[in-house]
């Protein structure tokens, strides 16, 4: 077609495509990071993933010095210490954007370890000479220094660890190795020990020494030792002698043994050091306790006799200097101890002495308890002690005698306030001693009491209950308790008093029978009656828990029908020892229960005697006795029950 005007007027259209927009995409890392690694750790592989496009994943690190990543695999390579950034890429595709992912690596320093060739603890000698103990280890490249924890004592080179002792003590040597681009710094230590040196010091005489009460003052100087500190003196028994702290002289005291000590102080190169001697300050005489046995003699001295020779034999001459070829001559340096002799038993007697230095005492021999033989005595504990009271030795006695051991006997008074009498009754109550009833010519019902055993108050000139002898009292829940006994009859009434003044009268005739000469003793809750007699002669048991009903445990016991006989609660055990059935007896019986006995002996060492007193007291059985004529008295002692000493005493003297 044609146009007019010369112009042309058509038009042209375009059919180009459109551009494409790409979609993004995301990839992860198996471990987001950051990830901690150690200098020296083998390769590592931390891959990307994300599924969506078709491009490829590619690795690379921040800083290639740090660490180095294989562009395909991913697999890391530690190079140095420090931080490098991993990134994985993945390559954009006709449809999808590219995508990358990064995560952080730090490359920390590895640790390493260092060693002495002598691990220590090293010990040394103040003057030994310079030592080393070099540590070596560590793959790092830093130098290696020492120090010590303590310059006063040793000092060690910096650099060649070469210790150097200055005085005694301890310290601590380290050797530190210096951190580098790789590894961290390293320790390792060990302890030297430099002991202070020893010293010795001596007394001019090491003793032992020999003095005598009123000796004089004297000196016995400690010296030597090389160090710088002074010496100081000490008594171990002051109250035997004391002795000056800086001049050591010593003054006399008492008799005795003591220690003396010398002290030297230690100085900054010495130790301290001490010597002593021994001072035995000889008595004029040493008293002595002596249970004999049937094969040996248990023997107790006094504390004075400490240090001093105990020599015995049964030669009565016999050679002190030369005691071993003497017949059974044995010999003993006295302590605090029990000393078992066996020269002299029960069978054989013998001869005791005590030497010093070069002197010697008197013979001895043993003797019996210092009262006089007697019957219807009573004994009681008491503040730790024995107490004897009364009797018949001929006269009716009012004296009292005290012991601590059941052997030595002091006479505490020869007259006391009440009346002499015999077959009375002696308790322990309430703080104090209780004496009730008892008789000479008449008899009585008066109550007296004491508090330290000599001095006596009449408490009740004429108690409730009849005037009395052979009766029998105890101690029962809180109150002292009377039961049985003769008034010109047998008895079987019981009474009691919380106070010694008023006695109430719990029964006026109990179940058991009236009689006199029997025992009463507590034992599981109970008080108890064995034998007795009235005009024949018991062996029932009976017990209450309350004095006023009793019930007969037993209508005949194992043992003889008897009176006189003595019971005790021994390991608990009643214990029945003797007696009269119609001759006197020294058979021993024990129960566990009270109704069931058992013969332990029939025939015991123990001499057949008439009213002797049992007395439980120092972990033993106690037996006082006399003879039936008076002529002797005797203590005998058991742990058992069954085996017995008798009890001696006497004072060894020297001239």
């Amino acid at each position: 077609a044609c146009s007019s005007g010369g112009g042309d007027n058509s038009t042209t259209s375009s059919n180009s495509p459109s551009p494409v927009i790409s979609q993004s995409q995301i990839i992860s890392l198996t471990n987001p990071g950051p990830i901690e690694k150690v200098y020296g750790q083998p390769n590592f592989t931390n891959l990307a993933y994300g599924n969506i496009g078709t491009g490829e994943i590619t690795y690379s690190s921040s800083d290639t010095s740090i660490a180095t990543v294989d562009s395909n695999s991913g697999e890391v390579s530690i190079i140095n210490t420090g931080t490098a950034t991993i990134t994985a890429s993945k390559a954009a595709d006709n449809q999808y954007a590219a995508a990358d992912v990064s995560y952080i690596l730090n490359i920390s320093p590895d640790t390493q370890i260092i060693s002495f060739a002598d691990p220590g603890p090293i010990s040394k000698s103040y003057g030994d000479a310079n030592f080393s103990n070099i540590a070596s280890g560590g793959p790092g490249s830093g130098n290696i220094s020492y120090s010590s924890s303590n310059t006063s004592v040793a000092i060690v080179d910096a650099n060649s660890g070469e210790v150097s002792i200055i005085i005694p003590g301890s310290t601590i040597i380290t050797a530190t190795k210096a951190a580098d681009e790789h590894y961290r710094a390293a320790s390792a230590s060990y302890k030297v020990s430099i002991p202070k040196l020893v010293q010795s010091i001596a007394f001019a005489d090491s003793g032992p020494i020999y003095k005598t009460p009123g000796s004089a003052n004297f000196s016995n100087t400690a010296s030597g030792g090389q160090g710088s500190g002074i010496i100081v003196y000490s008594s171990s028994a002051p109250y035997v002698a004391r002795v000056n702290t800086t001049t050591g002289v010593v003054d006399i005291l008492n008799n005795g043994l003591t220690i003396i000590n010398a002290f030297k102080y230690g100085d900054v190169i010495h130790s301290p050091v001490q010597t002593s001697y021994t001072l035995i300050v000889a008595p004029d005489s040493a008293s002595f306790r002596a249970w004999v046995g049937e094969t040996d003699t248990q023997v107790d001295f006094d504390s004075s006799a400490e240090g001093l020779n105990f020599i015995r034999s049964t030669d009565k001459n016999c050679d002190l200097a030369n005691y071993s070829l003497c017949a059974n001559g044995q010999l003993d340096v006295l302590t605090n101890s029990t000393i078992n002799d066996t020269a002299i038993n029960a069978n054989r007697s013998g001869w005791y002495w005590l030497q010093y230095d070069n002197t010697n005492s008197q013979a001895a021999t043993l003797a019996a308890p210092n009262f006089t033989a007697r019957t219807g005595l009573h004994v009681a504990e008491f503040r730790n002690k024995l107490w004897l009271i009364g009797g018949l030795d001929g006269s009716y006695k009012n004296d009292v005698w005290a012991s601590d051991n059941g052997i030595a006997w002091t006479q505490t008074t020869a007259d006391a306030a009440f009346s002499p009498r015999a077959d009375h009754q002696l308790l322990s109550f309430n703080n104090k001693l209780w004496l009730i009833g008892g008789g000479d010519n008449s008899m009585k019902n008066d109550v007296w009491s004491s508090s330290d055993g000599s001095t006596w108050t009449q408490v009740n000139a004429n108690a409730a209950f009849s005037a009395r002898r052979s009766h029998q009292a105890l101690v029962f829940n809180n109150k002292m308790w009377l039961i049985a006994g003769w008034d010109g009859s047998v008895k079987n009434d019981v009474w009691s008093s919380s106070n010694g003044i008023n006695w109430t009268q719990e029964t006026a005739a109990a179940a058991f029978s009236p009689r006199q000469d029997h025992q009463v003793v507590v034992f599981n809750n109970k008080m108890w009656l064995i034998g007795g007699r009235d005009s024949a002669n018991k062996n029932d048991i009976w017990s209450s828990s309350d004095g006023i009903n009793w019930t007969q445990e037993s209508s005949a016991a194992a043992f003889s029908a008897r009176y006189n006989h003595q019971v005790s609660i021994f390991n608990g055990k009643f214990w029945l020892i003797g007696g009269q059935d119609g001759s006197n007896k020294n058979d021993i019986w024990s129960s566990g229960n009270g109704i069931d006995w058992v013969q332990e002996n029939s025939n015991a060492d123990l001499p057949a005697s008439t009213t002797p007193q049992l007395q439980v007291f120092d972990n033993k059985l106690l037996l006082i006795k006399a003879d039936d004529d008076l002529s002797t008295h005797q203590v005998w002692s058991s742990t058992d029950g069954n085996n017995w000493r008798q009890g001696f005493h006497n004072t060894i003297y020297f001239p």
